[in-house]
Parts: C-alpha cells; sequence; structure tokens
C-alpha cells in the first residue's frame, strides 16, 4: 500500500466496504461520490441521476422525475415510482461495478456466477442524459422483462416492433426502446415481456413541452448509448467526454447519431459548447495541468500503485473479468480529471478474462433521422438546479473564469486614518493571540487560519515585528499536528477507504463533525493548508520538512494522480460542478454541503500551498476548482430578488414562496433546497449569510463579484443584524459584504463590533475593509 507520511489507524467508525462493491475493487473508495447511496447499507436510498431520481432496491430499479413541493423554508423533491423494472426470473442484488467522473454503473450478478460470467443485467447510470439503459448482456441467464408503475396505463402504443409509447394516468408519457424486437404485453399496471431478452432497452420520459419534435428528437439520437464519461480539468477550462457504444450497426456509408445529454445552468454559465476533437488533436489540444511527478502527489507523499486490473487510467474503476465491447467507443480517450499523462495508457482497463457484449446489432438508418431532428434545446427537464437543456455531442468544453490565486488583493486603501486603525489593530490582535490548543480539527484549524491572516496582514502592512510574534506559535501547533504529538488528537491514514482522518474521529462518529465518516474533509484540510502554506511561504525550511504530510492533506481532498491513497477530488463533483460534503452518510436526500465559500477556500489554499512549492500545475487546478465553486455558489446558492420571476437558463427555477423569502439557501442538498442550517433554524439570517462568507481571504470577491447582490443579501438579513438575536461574531460577516458597496457605513459598523468568530479578527475585518476602500 502507498505511503501517505501518516501513520494508519483501524477506524471503528466508518463501516467496511460491503458487498455492494464489486470484489475487485479495494482502497481508495469514493467517500462523497454523487452515487454513494448506491453503497452504502443495503444500498437501497434513492440517487439523483440528473433529471431522473433512481433507486435498486428488492429485486428492481425504479425510477421517476421526482415530485416537486416548495415552501418558505424548503423545496424538496420526492422520490416517486413513476416506472420500475425487473424480470420474471427475479433480479439479484446489485453491486457498482464501474464508475467514473460523470457515471456509476449497477450490474446485478448471481451470486454463483463466476467472474467472467455476464450479470443478469448492467445499468450504466449517467448523469444527465435523457434516457435511461438497460443492458441484458448476450451469455447472461435468461431475463424476462418487467416494467411497472404505480399510476395506471392509459394507453400503450407500439411504433414498429422496437419502440413503445406509454401514457400514465398522472399525465407523464414514457418512450421504451429496444435493441431488438421484443413483445410487450399489458397486464394491469405492467408491461411483461413474452421473451427472455438478450440486448438493450432505453426509456426516456416525453418532458410534454412539444411532445412532437421532443419525440423526434429522442428516436434521432437514442441509438448512441452512453455508458461512461470523464471530466477533465484544464487551466481555467473543463473537458467532458462520454464513452458510448452503438447499438444497432450504422450502414454502410451512414454516421453514429450525436450523443445526446443535458446541460444544467451553471454548465451554461461556463459557456459550455460541444467539443469533438479527433483522438489524435484531443490528446494535442486539451493538456493536462498536471504532470506524472509534479502535483500533489509528486510531493513526495505518495505513490501510484500501477497495473491493478481494477483502476482506470481515469481514476475511475471497472470490474475485471468482463466489460463493454469497447470497440465502438465514440472518438478515443481525451484523458481524466488531471491523469498522469495525456497518452494511451490512460484508457480504461480490461480483464485478460475477455468482454462481453450485446446481441448481434439491427442495421439502423440512424444518420437519415439525426439529420432531420429537431433542435437539442427543444427538450428541456426540469430539475432542482435549473433547466435540463438537451445538448448533442460525445465532449464538451467548459470555459472557467479567469481567477488567479493571490496572498493579497490588489486594491489595497490610501486613506491613512484606516491604515493606522489596522496597524494599532494588527499589533493588539497579535499580542491578544489565544493558544492554539483547540484538539477539534475544524476549530483548530480556523484558529490556525485565523493566525495565519495576521501574518500575512503583517507582511503587506510591512510590520516584521507582529510578523515575528505569530509566526512561531502557529508554526509549533502546526508541527505538533503533522508530527502526531499535537494535545487530545492526531492526524492518521484509514487504509480501508483511504483517507486521512482524526484520532477522534476514528472513534466517535460525532467527533470533529464527523471526519471519521469523511464528512467535512474539505472543510477541515482547507484551514490547515491554507494556515501551513502561510507559514511555508515564510519558511521554506519547514515547509520542506513538511512537505510530504501537507502533501498528503491536500492530495486528501485534491488528488489528482492514479493514487493508491486517495481518491480522485474526493469531494468535487464533475457534473454539478460543486463539491458534496455528507460522506460516508445514506441521507434520503442525497448528498449535501452547507458552506460553499468554505469548499472554495479549501481549494484556493490548495493552490496557495503548491505556489509555495513550486508547483504551478496543482496551482492552477486549485485555482480552477476555486473559480467553479464560486460560479455553482452564485447560481445555485445566491438567490437574487428577480429569481422569482421566470427563470433564465443560467439559474434555478425556484419557485416564488421560496425565491421571495430566501436570498440565500441554507443546505443545498441532491434533492432539496433547505432554508436552515446544520446548526442554526432558517429565522437566523445572521448565520446564513456568514457560513457563505467565511473565511474572509482575498477569495471573497470571487464569491460576490455582484455588488447589487451584496446590498440585497445585507438587506435581507438586516431586521435580525439589527435585534438582539444577533451575534457579533455573526454580524461580522454581513458587514463584510457591506463593505463591498457601502465602505463607508460598513467602516461604522465593524469599529462597532465587540467580538469576532473565532477564524476572524478586527485586523482582517479592517483589511478587508481596506481592500474596498479607496
Amino acid at each position: 500500500m502507498a505511503s501517505t507520511a501518516f501513520p494508519s489507524i483501524s477506524s471503528t467508525v466508518a463501516p467496511p466496504p460491503s458487498a455492494l462493491w464489486s470484489a475487485n475493487f479495494s482502497a481508495p473508495y469514493p467517500t462523497c461520490a454523487p452515487w454513494q447511496n448506491f453503497v452504502l447499507g443495503e444500498g437501497g436510498v434513492p440517487e439523483l441521476v440528473s433529471p431522473y431520481v433512481v433507486q435498486s432496491k428488492g429485486g428492481s430499479v425504479a425510477w421517476g422525475l421526482p415530485a416537486r413541493s416548495a415552501q418558505a423554508a424548503y423545496i424538496i423533491q420526492a422520490f416517486v415510482t413513476n416506472v420500475m423494472l425487473s424480470t420474471l426470473q427475479g433480479l439479484p442484488a446489485h453491486h457498482v461495478s464501474a464508475f467514473d467522473d460523470l457515471s456509476v454503473t449497477l450490474s446485478f450478478r448471481q451470486p454463483s456466477a463466476s467472474a467472467s460470467t455476464p450479470p443478469v443485467l448492467v445499468v450504466p447510470l449517467v448523469r444527465g442524459s435523457p434516457f435511461l439503459t438497460f443492458i441484458f448482456p448476450q451469455g447472461g441467464p435468461p431475463a424476462t422483462p418487467v416494467l411497472t408503475t404505480i399510476h395506471a396505463i392509459l394507453s400503450v402504443q407500439a411504433i414498429g416492433d422496437t419502440k413503445y409509447r406509454v401514457a400514465l394516468n398522472n399525465g407523464q408519457t414514457w418512450l421504451v426502446y429496444l435493441s431488438s424486437p421484443l413483445s410487450l404485453r399489458q397486464d394491469g399496471a405492467t408491461l411483461v415481456a413474452a421473451a427472455p431478452f438478450t440486448g438493450t432497452i432505453r426509456v426516456a420520459l416525453l418532458p410534454g413541452n412539444s411532445p412532437q419534435q421532443e419525440e423526434a428528437l429522442l428516436d434521432a439520437r437514442v441509438a448512441t448509448v452512453p455508458v461512461g464519461g470523464r471530466a477533465r480539468v484544464g487551466a481555467f477550462r473543463i473537458n467532458y467526454r462520454w464513452r458510448t457504444q452503438q447499438w444497432r450497426k450504422v450502414p454502410a456509408g451512414g454516421s453514429k447519431a450525436p450523443l445526446l445529454m443535458l446541460s444544467l445552468p451553471t454548465h451554461r454559465r461556463l459557456r459550455v459548447r460541444a467539443d469533438n476533437p479527433s483522438p489524435a488533436s484531443s490528446l494535442r489540444r486539451h493538456r493536462s495541468v498536471s504532470s506524472s511527478s509534479s502535483l500533489g502527489m509528486g510531493m513526495g507523499a505518495i505513490q501510484v500503485a500501477a497495473g491493478s486490473p481494477a483502476l482506470r487510467g481515469d481514476g475511475g474503476r471497472r470490474e475485471a473479468g468482463w466489460d463493454y465491447d469497447s470497440s465502438d467507443s465514440s472518438g478515443g480517450e481525451v484523458g481524466s480529471i488531471l491523469a498522469a499523462q495525456d497518452d494511451a495508457s490512460s484508457s480504461p482497463a480490461t480483464d485478460a478474462a475477455g468482454t462481453w457484449n450485446q446481441a448481434p446489432m439491427a442495421s439502423t438508418s440512424a444518420s437519415a433521422s439525426a439529420a432531420s431532428a429537431p433542435a437539442d434545446s427543444v427538450l428541456v427537464y426540469p430539475t432542482i438546479d435549473g433547466h435540463a437543456v438537451g445538448m448533442s455531442g460525445s465532449a464538451w468544453e467548459l470555459k472557467v473564469p479567469k481567477t488567479p490565486t493571490q496572498w493579497h488583493s490588489n486594491a489595497f486603501t490610501s486613506d491613512q486614518q484606516l491604515l493606522s486603525d489596522l496597524r494599532a489593530s494588527l499589533k493588539q490582535d497579535v499580542a491578544a493571540l489565544p493558544p492554539l490548543t483547540n484538539p477539534s480539527t475544524y476549530f483548530f484549524g480556523k484558529a490556525a487560519a485565523r493566525a495565519a491572516r495576521l501574518a500575512l496582514i503583517a507582511e503587506q502592512v510591512h510590520d516584521d515585528g507582529s510578523l515575528a510574534v505569530v509566526l512561531p506559535p502557529l508554526r509549533s501547533a502546526l508541527s505538533a499536528w503533522l508530527d502526531g504529538t499535537f494535545p487530545g488528537n492526531r492526524l492518521l491514514y484509514d487504509p480501508t477507504w483511504g483517507g486521512v482522518v482524526s484520532e477522534a474521529g476514528s472513534r466517535d462518529k460525532g467527533a470533529d463533525f464527523g471526519l471519521g465518516m469523511y464528512n467535512d474533509h474539505h472543510f477541515h484540510y482547507g484551514y490547515f493548508v491554507y494556515a501551513a502554506a502561510a507559514v511555508a511561504k515564510f519558511d521554506p525550511v519547514w515547509g520542506s520538512r513538511y512537505r510530504s504530510k501537507l502533501s498528503a492533506l491536500v492530495a486528501d481532498y485534491m488528488s489528482v494522480n492514479r493514487t493508491a491513497a486517495f481518491p480522485r477530488l474526493r469531494n468535487f463533483d464533475a457534473y454539478a460542478l460543486h463539491s458534496w460534503a455528507s460522506g460516508l452518510f445514506d441521507f434520503g436526500d442525497g448528498r449535501n454541503q452547507e458552506s460553499f465559500s468554505e469548499a472554495a477556500n479549501a481549494y484556493y489554499a490548495g493552490s496557495l500551498l503548491a505556489y509555495v512549492f513550486g508547483d504551478l500545475p496543482l496551482a492552477t487546478l486549485g485555482a480552477t476548482l476555486a473559480a467553479v465553486e464560486a460560479v455553482a455558489a452564485q447560481t445555485l446558492m445566491q438567490v437574487p430578488a428577480s429569481s422569482s420571476s421566470p427563470p433564465s437558463s443560467l439559474s434555478p427555477a425556484y419557485e416564488p414562496v421560496f425565491a421571495d423569502t430566501n436570498r440565500m439557501v441554507g443546505v443545498l442538498w441532491s434533492t432539496k433546497r433547505d432554508a436552515a442550517l446544520w446548526f442554526a433554524p432558517p429565522a437566523d439570517l445572521d448565520k446564513r449569510v456568514g457560513i457563505q462568507v467565511l473565511p474572509i481571504t482575498p477569495f471573497l470577491a470571487h464569491l460576490f463579484p455582484d455588488r447589487s447582490f451584496a446590498r440585497q443579501l445585507v438587506e435581507w438579513a438586516l431586521p435580525v443584524l439589527s435585534g438582539g438575536a444577533a451575534t457579533d461574531e455573526w454580524r461580522g460577516f454581513s458587514w463584510a459584504l457591506q463593505a463591498l458597496y457601502d465602505p463607508e457605513g460598513a467602516r461604522a459598523k465593524i469599529a462597532a463590533l465587540g467580538a469576532f468568530d473565532d477564524g476572524n479578527s478586527k485586523t482582517n475585518m479592517l483589511w478587508w475593509l481596506a481592500t474596498n476602500t479607496p
């Protein structure tokens, strides 16, 4: 196993990976994947596979377009079994047989079957596909498909011998496509196949806005089937590439139908466009920002275990012993999220036992129908993240706003009185610096980052004396954590899942906010890394001494290579384009994240540390991910006053009852928007603002580039901020936003504050004011 520089520990709180994972897989495992529910507990808690919610439970796969309801305190999409697929012979339990950046594959294999025997059923769940795909492999056990609904079936229309149109009494119409002829017989609310089936079934909902055009588009695109996808982060750019198959032979002289996928508002804010380079040019044009030796894993902490049959070159995994027929994959390997190299070695691996195939394919005139298909944008599905709009192309490119990583803001005041107040406050805060003794990873991290801010401000205002006072205790406390001598807690490596956990968190599920259950890793370690980056900046010898351990902390949440120690990008969701925080908990509403500002801080901090170590590729990765997190926060968490008007293609469609009441989402879930916080009710507006602002660093300006929205947010919270329920610790973050549009008004309010958050200080507030005051 790879060395991570931290001693290993056997956690008593994190459940061991179960049989819901392929037996071919080994650590490291994803712990915050958007499909994590499929491998937690019994695997039966639904997950969002946009635009549908999918559940695998009790010998069936159920799915539906979630039923949505909204109140002032929440918007929720409840799981509804619109359709369910099973077989007359019965389905065994699922296991995850493959996963990558944009998909997860569930396989249903008889327990007694050998590894080389095809499963009964394979379900590649590719996020953003308007189709759900069910593959009954050739050579697998006999399986007679059964489709069931909880609704009444109003009509079943057979269209030729490979398509059915099914109308339900809830107003939905579902299209059922078959790769080869199969007769379906209606029996009440059930459609039963006339015989066992080998081949592929694809199912799609007609959104119903323009049914004829929607159906024509789905007809024209159904033959190109996505079975996986890779996302690759470059320098302020993300490239998607989907792996596809054709379920029918393309006639001589014909062409494949374009792949049809769905874009979300965050994709469109990043100016998504279809990008279909040739295999050769894709490797030249889209150079990764990584190299095989210079990234965080190359800082000396991680060793790559090469040659594992279950380890895919894109950082995903695929079960050994069988695989999709990859002879028809679309366009070759474009690369993975910062794969080690841009070459053929990054192609998916298959085992020598062979591949399995679908049934023999009939030919189709897909190219002709594709040419006459309606515009992709005719297909629009409602989702909690906004309109999911059709877009063709097996490769997309997203352009990320260029957001440089900086220690200090470019703008700084010329107001001499403000500068004098700042320098005086710095000396007072440094003199009163509390001991860095809190054994909580979160609260120590915040306190250490607070001290690091004082050090950096001292540098900016040329106060070498204050810098000399604050640096030694900060360096000493961080050294104790990295050496494993900090009183009351230690950082250790969990080899079962593959991650750095705290000793307290490995013994108590609730300790360190669930760190041992892989909750909030990027929040906690982001603060550690920020503080360490500052110390290493001022003391390169110290940085060199602890480089391997600091590299492991960054790699825990920002790993980019094929590594045997950590999963790739533990928290970041390449399709949703933001991070998740919830770890190994199987919530009914899916994954969740509360503080987008702390998530962005983790990547910003990783970028700063990489700059200190001269690792430009990793620094660029961190800056890119931080910028994407900021765009997602603006798109999904921030709710401008205009959000209750008809939604644009660049914003979610939040209902007026929610959008008129809330200027900020509290907790973002896969299928829910909650006004409440984990630690406070919806009425605590001071905390709801503050948790999306902290920590105050130069990056804060990129989270709130719209000054008018900052004003809306402060004015929304003002009734609470002006009352007795709010505390000065939380008020400060709202006054920091006020400084963006009214620095003079904010100045008086900051001067009146009597207390500050444990990750903040009066000096930091005055520094922020100075960056926004001419």
